[in-house]
């Protein structure tokens, strides 16, 4: 078993934070806030690199790796069910039960949760099943021992994701609806194969002249995130933009992100603080961050003073910008007020018996 390497739970966290820029959104027409946002399209290509990672590494030394994976495939059943569930409540809730059911119960809505992960409540739950089946795929292909398998679908996956996604409007001159490339199939089984294969192989950390190759990385980011600005403005030229999908670069930019915590394991205090914070925080993130936006939004908009201020363009600017801070700390503090909820819990279990 080999010492976990502390920058790829740091960037899982940034990752967290980027997901929440993302769907909260940030401060619109600055040049800043739209490139972190089309880099945070990055983010969930790159939670199955790392997960595919993981299991990559996990693979050479466990002989138990099938009962392994078959319970982790159990336990983000159970998150993603009662992530669900819970969502479903929150609009009962809201507009009644007739109403969930009657979308819930849809033919159209069940065919599409079971072969494209589309969640009508809490729509970026979809990774949690996506996930969960690209876990059902690899542990059947670890009974067959074909777990190379993952490889050959890659490619054809990746361009699937591509042709169905951001480039559907510029090929078959309309939009195709992004569900058909968002799922385990076009992007979950490519990019967990990608992060296994970097764990079979094993990438070493950086000899000499870290910092110079650190540097050869940075650039080489930046020059992707250029060129991800190439590729909006020729899909804008050609009037065949297609916002809600991934840019091919975002793909290389999870790779970049990747490659660059396996040649760089931090050590440092500050990137082992990050590191805990990204295993303790980043699921309950990914999962509460739309629910904290919208309570935030409803206590706002009972605060005249508030009212007042965002009809100015300006204060409105800086809501945006402030919200995404809000939202993760109020996931955190959700975190840290169950964890001492279940603590009480044990405590008094034991002090029982």
């Amino acid at each position: 078993m080999r010492e976990r390497n502390q920058s790829i739970d740091a960037i899982r966290f940034l990752a967290a934070i980027l997901v929440v820029c993302l769907h909260v959104g940030l401060p619109k027409g600055q040049i800043w806030s739209m490139t972190t946002l089309f880099v945070a399209r990055s983010a969930v290509p790159l939670f199955f690199m790392i997960s595919g990672y993981m299991f990559g590494v996990r693979q050479k030394w466990d002989t138990q790796i099938e009962q392994y994976t078959k319970k982790q495939a159990w336990k983000i059943t159970k998150i993603a069910v009662a992530a669900y569930i819970f969502y479903i409540l929150i609009d009962v809730w809201r507009t009644g039960p007739k109403v969930v059911f009657h979308i819930l119960m849809n033919y159209k809505t069940i065919i599409r949760f079971l072969f494209f992960n589309k969640t009508f409540y809490g729509g970026h739950l979809w990774y949690l099943f996506a996930y969960m089946c690209v876990l059902i795929v690899y542990w059947i292909l670890l009974k067959k021992n074909k777990v190379k398998w993952m490889y050959y679908w890659t490619p054809i996956g990746l361009i699937l994701y591509y042709v169905l996604g951001k480039y559907s409007k510029l090929i078959f001159g309309d939009v195709v609806s992004f569900w058909y490339a968002r799922n385990f199939l076009m992007v979950g089984i490519p990019c967990f194969a990608i992060g296994y294969y970097f764990g079979q192989k094993g990438i070493k950390p950086a000899g000499e002249r870290k910092n110079i190759e650190k540097a050869a990385w940075l650039v080489f980011l930046f020059w992707q995130i250029g060129l991800m600005w190439t590729e909006r403005s020729f899909l804008r030229d050609h009037h065949a933009y297609v916002g809600n999908n991934n840019f091919i670069f975002n793909t290389s930019i999870a790779v970049t992100a990747l490659l660059f915590a396996l040649r760089f394991p931090g050590k440092s205090k500050w990137v082992s603080e990050m590191a805990k914070w990204g295993r303790k925080y980043s699921l309950i993130i990914y999962i509460l961050h739309p629910l904290v936006s919208r309570c935030i939004g409803f206590v706002m908009k009972r605060v005249d003073l508030w009212i007042e201020l965002t009809q100015q363009e300006k204060y409105l600017q800086i809501w945006r910008g402030i919200l995404p801070i809000l939202c993760i700390i109020g996931c955190i503090m959700t975190k840290l007020v169950w964890d001492g909820i279940q603590k009480n819990i044990i405590e008094k279990r034991k002090q029982t018996t």
